[in-house]
């Protein structure tokens, strides 16, 4: 559990002690849904790996955001030197790439 997990948390049972609730559930609370869509999109996750043939010189496997699963931006530059982006350039999603080096 990374540090905005960890505060949405906080923040969630300290509200929830103050109304009165039983359960964490942040549906009810918009600004709780909202931040914890912001926290998802902070927290890495691993790329996914897709068969993408749109041409016939294109590569069949390429990384693509597991949040947007956006084809046109990829979170590898295709410039030839296989930089890996640490966000996806549509979503903003973190990508974790550590066991996929």
């Amino acid at each position: 559990m990374n540090n905005y997990q960890l505060a949405l948390k906080d923040v969630a049972y300290r509200l929830h002690l103050r109304e009165g609730l039983k359960e964490e559930n942040y549906q009810g609370d918009e600004s709780l849904v909202k931040l914890q869509e912001l926290v998802n999109k902070e927290t890495p996750k691993k790329p996914i790996r897709i068969c993408l043939n749109r041409y016939e010189f294109d590569d069949c496997e390429v990384d693509v955001c597991p949040n947007c699963k956006n084809t046109e931006q990829t979170i590898v530059s295709d410039d030839g030197s296989g930089q890996k982006f640490k966000r996806c350039h549509e979503c903003g999603q973190a990508i974790d790439w550590s066991s996929n080096e």
